[in-house]
């Protein structure tokens, strides 16, 4: 998505994970799924905290 890189380029990336605060963060998380280009809507998370938050959140499918 275009917006991802726009937001890479607007917020600074956290060294750790902004939900479990442990792990190295690596995804670009959008909170609402409606990639919008607002930095509030972004959250840096580590690849196990962005999967957990998409399935509890219904944005992907399979195992939760």
């Amino acid at each position: 998505f275009p917006s991802h890189e726009w937001i890479k380029n607007h917020k600074p990336k956290n060294e750790l994970c902004e939900e479990c605060n442990k792990n190295k963060s690596q995804d670009l998380s959008n909170i609402n799924h409606e990639y919008k280009r607002d930095i509030f809507d972004w959250r840096w998370l580590c690849r196990s905290c962005h999967m957990k938050y998409d399935y509890k959140k219904g944005f992907r499918k399979g195992r939760k």
